[in-house]
């Protein structure tokens, strides 16, 4: 991993402390890094998967049947 450092952004106060959550905080880091580097848009797809899995994790995750029941809820609205 490439060497670190700390960078001060003014955020307002009611976002800096949602950046308590470790989940968040690396996201916003990613996304940053991303921006600046001028990440591709499948860089942005895949953040946006991660983000929704650590979601769905700090949720408690999802069950079979539920997985199972959002898989045949879309299946049918492609048949229309």
């Amino acid at each position: 991993m490439a060497e670190t450092v700390l960078v001060e952004i003014p955020l307002p106060a009611d976002v800096a402390a949602q950046l308590a959550d470790q989940a968040k905080r690396a996201f916003v880091v990613d996304e940053i890094v991303r921006i600046v580097r001028g990440g591709s848009g499948q860089d942005r797809l895949l953040e946006l998967i991660r983000k929704i899995q650590a979601e769905v994790e700090a949720a408690g995750g999802i069950s079979e049947a539920e997985l199972e029941a959002e898989l045949a809820a879309h299946k049918a609205e492609r048949r229309y």
